[in-house]
């Protein structure tokens, strides 16, 4: 009998059931877990939005699984469950953020964009003949310089975090962002944050076309969807060393990985980088050539342990117009595995993108198959051959 009356209630979005409950504002909800997640993460410096778009096959083209969408300049939506009823949101965003700078001559608030989306959402679950959206967004963005970052949910209500998660694993999900969110932390360290909470339930490597990831910092309050190339399985590695340099208690999933280690820009000693190309097993240079060298870097960086020994180096030459080459790209055998080299290719390309003009070539020798494709770069061969001359002593 309970059940008959059930079903006679949840047949209705305008009907309440004897508890008070809405059931088809709940099924929408269960529509929501059923979609992987989305993650936003708000920090002090901006906002993080990361989403899993893993394809369900590998026909698929990656850039046509939408999660991430651009709204105004400052303003990002994630979203989880029904991806047609996560587009019409969307739309409705986008026409409500271009009305107000028409109307007002002003970018629209972000409190202001997640109350009228919720507004729309609400609309139905009153009204017969509709049902529910079943997606729940994400809204985040910077307006005057401080980050918000909003929840829409199936039932029009807004809520404000500090960081959250929609779709599947939401809980468990939410566990591991309450126990690892600082309110000091840096963008980097949302990004961090955000990108190993995807992973909470995922034991596998994530394909870098598999993520999806956006910030709007609070300097440029513009939205900047970030690449392939960052969102990649290497992340895990990154998440813990760097996380050893801005926390108290080193933490990583290796257990040599003991020290900290920090990032500097500036190049080796000259000594240090005859020893570490030796350790390395590189060929031979000679301290002449190092030393004429090493000062005419377009740009180098440095690994150091917790011991200030330099451990780690890698650098850029070249015209810093048309051509950029990365070489030198040695982290010291004692200290692999640890995830610095992804940290120092991080910030050679990061430098590259910032300096260098349009259609400029960055090129490299590749010792290591699948690592620095990672970036964005692709092989020559077959089409053409790399190719070296030795100057002899």
């Amino acid at each position: 009998m309970q059940g008959q009356q059930q079903q006679a209630y949840d047949r209705g979005i305008t009907i309440f059931s004897p508890d008070g409950r809405l059931y088809q504002v709940e099924y929408a909800r269960e529509a929501v877990k059923r979609g992987t997640p989305s993650v936003g993460v708000r920090t002090p410096e901006g906002v993080v939005l990361a989403a899993d778009k893993r394809r369900r096959s590998k026909m698929i083209e990656p850039d046509s699984v939408e999660k991430l969408h651009k709204a105004d300049d400052h303003i990002g939506i994630a979203s989880a469950g029904h991806v047609a009823d996560a587009r019409k949101l969307i739309d409705v965003a986008r026409r409500e953020a271009q009305t107000n700078r028409l109307r007002y001559g002003e970018p629209i608030t972000v409190e202001t964009l997640a109350k009228t989306v919720t507004d729309f959402i609400q609309q139905y679950t009153q009204y017969g003949g509709a049902r529910p959206f079943g997606v729940s967004l994400i809204i985040g963005g910077v307006i005057n310089g401080r980050p918000r970052l909003f929840e829409c949910d199936p039932s029009g209500t807004p809520y404000e975090w500090q960081a959250l998660s929609v779709g599947a694993n939401r809980a468990d999900i939410r566990d591991h962002l309450e126990a690892e969110y600082e309110d000091d932390m840096t963008l980097e360290d949302g990004v961090d944050l955000a990108l190993s909470a995807l992973t909470v339930h995922d034991d596998e490597e994530m394909d870098p076309h598999g993520v999806d990831l956006a910030t709007i910092d609070v300097e440029s309050e513009e939205y900047v969807h970030l690449p392939p190339r960052r969102s990649r399985p290497t992340w895990r590695d990154r998440i813990s060393s760097r996380r050893t340099r801005t926390r108290k208690t080193p933490r990583s999933s290796r257990a040599d990985f003991s020290m900290p280690y920090e990032l500097r820009e500036s190049p080796p000693t000259v000594e240090r980088f005859l020893e570490l190309r030796d350790a390395a097993g590189m060929a031979e240079r000679s301290r002449e050539a190092v030393e004429r060298g090493l000062p005419n870097s377009s740009y180098a960086v440095t690994v150091v342990d917790g011991a200030g020994e330099t451990v780690g180096m890698a650098r850029v030459v070249g015209d810093e117009g048309s051509v950029f080459h990365i070489c030198d790209m040695v982290v010291h055998p004692d200290h692999q595995h640890q995830g610095l080299g992804s940290r120092m290719m991080d910030a050679l390309m990061a430098w590259i993108n910032e300096t260098a003009p349009p259609m400029a070539y960055v090129n490299l020798m590749a010792d290591v198959d699948g690592f620095y494709e990672q970036w964005g770069f692709e092989r020559t061969a077959p089409a053409s051959t790399g190719m070296y001359y030795r100057v002899e002593s």
